[in-house]
């Protein structure tokens, strides 16, 4: 949401995000957080996508999203 904000944007404005775990726990954890951040009635598209490693050695996760400003 920070960034988001940061940007002028929010939640609303994400059409699509993508999601980089470590893990499927970590992926479904992820999941049943962003239920709380994203509208349920219109929730981003995107995917889940399993890794074997991150770029930062302390995360078990990286969210990849987009936003549309009209």
């Amino acid at each position: 949401n920070k960034t988001l904000e940061e940007a002028g944007a929010g939640t609303g404005d994400v059409p699509i995000r993508r999601i980089y775990a470590l893990s499927r726990t970590v992926a479904d954890r992820v999941l049943q957080i962003e239920a709380e951040y994203f509208n349920k009635q219109h929730p981003p598209g995107g995917s889940v996508l399993l890794f074997e490693a991150l770029p930062s050695l302390d995360a078990s996760f990286a969210i990849d999203a987009v936003a549309e400003l009209m």
